[in-house]
């Protein structure tokens, strides 16, 4: 199976899937951050390539997750999930205005 960093034939590159709203939040700030001074991008490019190397550095399933995972597989089975209205419900509490 591909990663989302990688196509179905294992190429690297572009993410394989990308929300367009996710897409144009961040085309908008890389458009800003060429207007910041230079130790801004820098430092914005040093974050960035962190985050990408948590995104392509394997992961390793510990007994810990594997425990929550079996967990949520069996909450699912027991009916035991959030509903359409329980999730908007809370976002609408959180959400920006």
């Amino acid at each position: 199976m591909a990663t989302p960093w990688e196509n179905d034939r294992g190429d690297r590159g572009k993410p394989c899937y990308i929300d367009p709203m996710v897409t144009k939040a961040l085309k908008n700030i890389l458009d800003r951050i060429g207007t910041w001074p230079e130790n801004a991008q820098n430092e914005a490019a040093a974050t960035l390539q962190v985050i990408e190397q948590e995104f392509l550095a394997p992961h390793t399933v510990t007994d810990e997750d594997r425990a929550a995972l079996e967990r949520s597989a069996e909450d699912v089975t027991q009916g035991r999930f959030a509903t359409d209205e329980d999730v908007q419900r809370v976002f609408g509490r959180f959400r920006r205005a």
